[in-house]
């Protein structure tokens, strides 16, 4: 299934770089107020994960995510609610039960449920229209960047 799908690579290359783009932004903007913490026994640190996660992880989401998505029959709504909840699933186990993955600020298993919930229909916008989705995604950070209070930091003067 997985093999079939990584044949169509070159279909969803975009979308793949775009996922890859904003989780690599969200690891810049909170790269010292993380509002989740990965922990591993394999990785050395949660950057190391991150890119793990960048790199392979979400590439294959995105990838089975838009082969087997019903752009033209079913219910996408039905479909984008199953793959939401797996991750969330996912998730709890890895937060309730593993104990590799902890909040921070506010965040909770329930904003990382909504997150899903924005983030699987931000995909096939994407693969649709772009430049919507980007746009979209800026307005999306700005307000998390409010309701959590992330410190957006003034860049080093190296000069100094």
């Amino acid at each position: 299934m997985l093999t079939k799908s990584w044949q169509s690579f070159h279909k969803y290359h975009s979308t793949i770089l775009y996922v890859a783009l904003m989780n690599l932004l969200y690891n810049f903007i909170c790269a010292n107020y993380y509002l989740w913490r990965w922990k591993s026994e394999i990785f050395s640190n949660h950057q190391t994960v991150g890119f793990f996660l960048t790199f392979l992880f979400l590439p294959s989401i995105v990838i089975l995510f838009l082969h087997f998505y019903p752009f033209k029959q079913g219910s996408p709504y039905v479909y984008i609610f199953l793959w939401a909840s797996g991750l969330w699933v996912w998730e709890i186990i890895y937060v309730h039960i593993f104990h590799r993955l902890s909040y921070n600020y506010g965040w909770s298993i329930w904003w990382s449920a909504l997150f899903y919930i924005v983030m699987f229909p931000m995909i096939v916008l994407h693969s649709k229209r772009p430049i919507i989705a980007y746009g979209l995604s800026i307005i999306i950070i700005i307000i998390l960047i409010k309701i959590f209070n992330i410190p957006i930091q003034t860049p080093v003067d190296l000069r100094s």
